[in-house]
């Protein structure tokens, strides 16, 4: 009966709520595009200098892990597309999820949501090259932000 009591005092005896403590204000980045605070419009840009020629970009973002498939975007193809006003972004620049010429910017505004620790929300942008330029060569690239 002994060890019972002193186990019991020992493990009753112990503080059940830690007390949070807030992060220092210059550990806090609130310009960290990939860290953002709800609320918060951050720009996302991308420079694609080769090779020469007119370039068209199209921004999105997407919870699908899987984002290209059968050589296109799963998007185009019933995958999942965040939109606006939705679970994870509040607002987006006009040209968000269209293919639109000479826009390598976006600028993004999420909300405040809980993300499930085995998901990712990724920032993507897909630059198409039309082959203007002297070599001909018509180019796609991808560029992701987690």
């Amino acid at each position: 009966m002994a060890v019972f009591v002193l186990g019991a005092n020992q493990a009753f005896g112990q503080d059940p709520f830690i007390t949070p403590v807030p992060i220092p204000d210059d550990c806090i980045d609130l310009d960290d595009p990939l860290n953002v605070v709800a609320g918060r419009t951050y720009t996302y840009t991308v420079d694609v200098p080769s090779p020469p020629g007119q370039k068209s970009y199209r921004w999105f973002v997407t919870q699908d892990i899987q984002f290209i498939e059968n050589g296109g975007l799963y998007i185009d193809n019933g995958g999942t597309l965040q939109t606006t006003g939705g679970d994870i972004l509040v607002s987006a620049s006009g040209h968000y999820n269209q293919l639109s010429d000479d826009e390598n910017s976006v600028g993004l505004t999420f909300q405040a949501f809980t993300l499930d620790p085995d998901e990712y929300v990724f920032v993507v942008v897909y630059v198409e090259n039309d082959g203007t330029a002297e070599d001909g060569c018509i180019t796609d690239n991808l560029k992701v932000y987690r």
